[in-house]
């Protein structure tokens, strides 16, 4: 009976890996088809600060966000990204650019306004807006 336990622990384990490793897999190209949610790096930050409903309203969604970009930088696999304004200290909103759209970095500048597309992934420390491509920067 313990075998027969431990057996079926070990199987469920291995079910919510998978399923939790299915959620965060490279996005499938009808993903990139939808329209766009339109929002600001502020309101977005604002709406998963004080409310869950935003997790369903945007997680695995391809919006479209602009913002001030604050802070360049790479991930630790060597993706560029932008980190966005969030409307207080803590708030930010970090866009990882796609790497087929990673030499689209070189035209952010700190304190410019952009407006970037990407999958939402929703909130862990930040906010994370991933696999992005810049539509503009001024």
């Amino acid at each position: 009976m313990d075998k027969f336990k431990i057996t079926m622990g070990v199987i469920l384990a291995a079910l919510i890996a998978a399923l939790a490793l299915g959620k965060f897999a490279p996005r499938k190209a009808e993903v990139f088809k939808q329209t766009p949610i339109q929002v600001t790096s502020e309101g977005l930050y604002k709406e998963f600060k004080n409310s869950k409903e935003a997790i369903l309203k945007y997680s695995g969604k391809y919006v479209e966000i602009s913002g001030v970009a604050d802070h360049l930088d790479q991930t630790t696999l060597g993706l560029p990204y932008v980190i966005l304004r969030g409307g207080d200290a803590l708030g930010e909103v970090q866009c990882i650019f796609s790497p087929q759209n990673r030499d689209q970095a070189k035209q952010v500048k700190l304190g410019q306004a952009v407006t970037l597309r990407g999958v939402c992934m929703g909130k862990v420390m930040h906010l994370i807006i991933d696999e992005c491509a810049l539509q503009s920067a001024k």
